[in-house]
């Protein structure tokens, strides 16, 4: 009987744990629901991150006909690739990769996601993330 009970319990954790959303952040966007992570989360001064994007549509299917590219910015500051935008490839099943450029400095940054999906008209997501300087 308590073998049950410990099997029971446990099975109950596993599948309470595999029903919790990656890590990451999820916006809407038109008829769109994008969810995007990265690794390192949180970001890191002096690496750069992989960037994962989920893009589903209002009936919750994955969107693989997408055109999608990030910005990264550092308000008040000038950066080099300030205007160079970095393309995220497509994976498979409405997923999107990209790696970013390094984060150099510690402080408020910008992220910009240019997501245009079947012709129709590119639409910015909007993320700030501040960046603390190592100890």
């Amino acid at each position: 009987m308590l073998f049950r009970i410990v099997f029971i319990s446990l099975l109950l954790l596993m599948l309470a744990a595999c029903s919790q959303d990656p890590p990451g952040v999820t916006l809407e966007s038109g008829s769109y629901s994008v969810r995007i992570s990265s690794d390192p989360d949180p970001l890191e001064v002096g690496e750069r991150a992989q960037f994962t994007l989920q893009v589903r549509d209002r009936e919750n299917a994955a969107v693989g006909d997408c055109n999608v590219r990030l910005l990264q910015t550092m308000p008040g500051m000038e950066m080099s690739t300030d205007d160079v935008y970095v393309v995220l490839t497509p994976t498979g099943s409405g997923r999107y990769q990209g790696t970013s450029h390094e984060f150099h400095m510690g402080g408020d940054w910008v992220l910009e996601f240019e997501l245009a999906c079947g012709g129709e008209e590119a639409r910015t997501l909007t993320l700030e993330r501040h960046l603390e300087w190592p100890e």
